[in-house]
C-alpha cells in the first residue's frame, strides 16, 4: 500500500486548530462528519500527526486510535 501526499487533509487541519488536545477517530469522525475508516486513513497519512499511547488519556486499554497533532 502507497500512502500519497494528500493535499488537503481535514484531520489534519482540525488538529492543527486544537493542539495539545487528544481526539480518538470515533470523537472526530462524529466532529467532522466523516466516516471512521477516512478519518484513519488522514491520520496516519499524515507526517505532523502522533498516535497517541492510551494510558497518556487515562485509559488501560492496550491500543487505541487516539491521535495529537505535533509539529
Amino acid at each position: 500500500m502507497y500512502l500519497y501526499n494528500i493535499i488537503m487533509n481535514p484531520v489534519e487541519e482540525f488538529l492543527s486548530n486544537n493542539k495539545n488536545v487528544t481526539y480518538s477517530c470515533k470523537t472526530m469522525s462524529k466532529r467532522l462528519n466523516m466516516r471512521g475508516k477516512d478519518v484513519i486513513y488522514y491520520a496516519l497519512s499524515s507526517p505532523n500527526l502522533k498516535r497517541v499511547s492510551p494510558i497518556e488519556v487515562g485509559c488501560g486499554k492496550h491500543s487505541m486510535l487516539i491521535f495529537k497533532y505535533e509539529h
